[in-house]
């Protein structure tokens, strides 16, 4: 994310907005879901305790009521968003406040959850588009036989597209104003890497910080502080 400037969620609308990097940075993606598909999966079938791929939440792990996990939880949250509204306010140039912006990513997930039955999540669409490739590879060059991948996640992220493209046009939203100075080779190498540390991580900041955190599981919650500490300390060596 921070040799990109983007997530596998947030590099959507930087296409339907015309952010000059996100193309580069879509082909690193799908190179990315390409060599996940045929390296990275592999990684995590050696795994032998299968008991590590399992998604503990807090409330389980601390033997507590879900409902009095999730006050507490919600306690810590509103502390933090008071605190961060205090210290680091919003530009007055907004279309709408931050908080307002949030809520509405948090109601996708209502929305998501309603009509596909789903936690939302954008970066297995990337995984799905290189079990593709390779499905394409072995049905064309190979002449193999296998059921077609599922692209279900591949649709979410078209209809994400479609739906910030509408929303710019035809409810005429401004566009971003500031652009993203990243070299080609960074924004290739970071889509990359990108895709294939969020797949090896079972998911992004859409599936990791706002499906995972909501249900309270560990491993979003480690995964979380993981992608902020790695930004945190890989932001100085950049610059």
């Amino acid at each position: 994310m921070s040799l990109s400037g983007a997530c596998p969620g947030t590099l959507i609308p930087q296409l339907t907005t015309g952010v000059a990097s996100g193309p580069l940075v879509l082909l690193g993606g799908l190179l990315g879901g390409i060599l996940y598909s045929r390296f990275g999966k592999p990684l995590l079938g050696q795994v032998q305790n299968r008991n590590l791929m399992e998604k503990p939440t807090v409330f389980k792990s601390l033997n507590v009521k879900q409902e009095h996990a999730t006050v507490v939880y919600e306690v810590i949250c509103l502390a933090m968003l008071g605190s961060l509204t205090h210290y680091f306010p919003d530009k007055i140039d907004l279309l709408a406040p931050s908080i307002v912006g949030g809520l509405l990513i948090g109601f996708s997930q209502v929305a998501s959850l309603v009509l596909t039955s789903g936690a939302l999540g954008i970066s297995s669409a990337y995984e799905q588009l290189g079990d593709l490739f390779w499905w394409v590879e072995g049905s064309v060059l190979e002449g193999r036989k296998a059921p077609r991948p599922s692209i279900k996640a591949t649709a979410f992220a078209a209809g994400t597209a479609l739906g910030s493209w509408g929303l710019l046009g035809f409810l005429r939203l401004p566009a971003p104003t500031s652009d993203l100075e990243i070299s080609a080779a960074r924004a290739i190498v970071g889509g990359v890497l990108l895709t294939f540390g969020s797949r090896l991580a079972g998911g992004c900041t859409s599936g990791h910080g706002i499906s995972g955190m909501s249900q309270l599981s560990i491993s979003s919650i480690i995964t979380v502080v993981a992608m902020f500490g790695g930004g945190v300390a890989l932001t100085p060596i950049i610059q």
